[in-house]
């Protein structure tokens, strides 16, 4: 059965049953049935959160698997190419990131294609923001920063004791990892 039809008859459903709790208080008229009309109600309450929070759950579970591969691969494409700068892209006269290669399009576009099934609509946003400035070295290791971010948050990760700039940090170089901190301070 499709899902939405299901979410629509269980909304059907707890609004028949709250609507039935309501009218037995209502129309009750001594105390102890009021307090048994209310303690049902509460209880259906109850068992309707429960069960909707168990759901949720439980798909997030099922998306676990795919989230941890699609955001796999995008780190090492991270790492391998774009965080050793040279790789991601043919450098132009100024000698500022140009045009991305081909090989960095072509993995952006497969952890888009993750990121349209599997990833949280925040995940979407950086993933545009970091193709609109995959060339900018000045933007990058920010956007870059802000993803692996998101990656953590969506697998349930903390990141509340981190600075900007950390999670892009650890995964480079010794040599490179003052620059970007710095780079990343002085915008």
């Amino acid at each position: 059965m499709n899902t939405t039809f299901q979410n629509f008859i269980y909304s059907i459903i707890g609004l028949i049953a709250f609507g039935f709790a309501i009218w037995m208080i209502v129309e009750l008229a001594d105390a102890v049935a009021r307090a048994t009309a209310g303690t049902v109600l509460v209880g259906l309450i109850g068992v309707l959160y429960v069960q909707l929070q168990t759901k949720k759950r439980e798909i997030e579970a099922r998306h676990f698997p795919k989230k941890v591969e699609g955001y796999q691969k995008f780190v090492d494409f991270l790492i391998d190419d774009l965080l050793q700068l040279g790789k991601v892209s043919k450098k132009s006269e100024e000698g500022k990131l140009g045009v991305p290669t081909l090989q960095a399009v072509k993995s952006v576009v497969e952890f888009k294609k993750t990121v349209f099934i599997w990833g949280s609509p925040q995940m979407i946003r950086a993933v545009e923001e970091f193709e609109l400035l995959m060339g900018d070295p000045d933007k990058i290791f920010s956007v870059v920063d802000k993803m692996y971010r998101i990656m953590r948050k969506d697998l349930g990760h903390s990141d509340l004791l981190l600075k900007d700039g950390d999670l892009v940090a650890f995964l480079m170089k010794a040599s490179e990892k003052n620059k970007v901190r710095q780079h990343l301070v002085d915008r």
